[in-house]
């Protein structure tokens, strides 16, 4: 998201010093005619696009919650106690946040016992822990006994599939999303493979095949 807002940025900025200026002008702005009007007002508008793009980017980066979610974003169908549900998964599997010194460290290697956050949650590449809980990001679990489990929410034929321990295959979302409103953990262990599918705009779901004892 970084590097595509700089990219953005640095295309305004061609797109600015592109303008023809009047004589002895420093605005494109006192571009003469109508038409300059317009490109500046047009050049004005995108400046806006990107700098809503910026705070949303910041929000994310920094843990803040947004006043104002993304373009496509579906809010939970149902109300759920998705708070409360973290706080009895830490309790039960004992673990604490992450220091700052352990910040960065992937999650299959980090202190067992401790939890924290990731944005790019995987199950075949390193997932590094932070800190700070931020927009529609995975809480992980690294358990007393080395154990990696991740929190999560599936659909309810996906959550009755689980609870039955049957195989499944679910896209697990890192929060209440749409209709994704049953919370559940998986452990690493249950997981039988990734279909290698994340889509970051719809939710920033992970899917994969599971099979979890009943």
């Amino acid at each position: 998201m970084e590097s595509a807002g700089i990219q953005s940025f640095f295309q305004l900025e061609e797109r600015h010093h592109k303008m023809p200026l009047l004589p002895g002008s420093r605005s494109p702005g006192t571009r003469a005619g109508m038409q300059g009007i317009i490109e500046y007002v047009g050049f004005l508008m995108d400046l806006s696009m990107f700098a809503e793009y910026a705070l949303i980017t910041g929000a994310v980066m920094s843990g803040m919650a947004l006043a104002k979610m993304p373009e496509g974003f579906k809010a939970p169908i149902a109300e759920v106690d998705w708070e409360g549900f973290k706080t009895r998964c830490r309790a039960e599997h004992n673990v604490r946040a992450v220091t700052e010194e352990e910040a960065g460290i992937p999650v299959d290697r980090v202190t067992p016992g401790v939890y924290g956050y990731t944005y790019s949650a995987s199950l075949d590449n390193p997932v590094p822990l932070f800190t700070k809980p931020a927009f529609q990001a995975f809480e992980y679990h690294r358990l007393p006994d080395g154990e990696v489990a991740v929190l999560g929410c599936v659909r309810t034929k996906e959550a009755d599939l689980l609870k039955k321990g049957e195989f499944a295959t679910i896209r697990l979302y890192p929060e209440p999303y749409d209709d994704a409103v049953t919370p559940v953990v998986i452990h690493y262990a249950h997981v039988l493979r990734s279909n290698n599918k994340v889509a970051r705009a719809n939710g920033n779901y992970i899917e994969f095949d599971v099979k979890r004892e009943a």
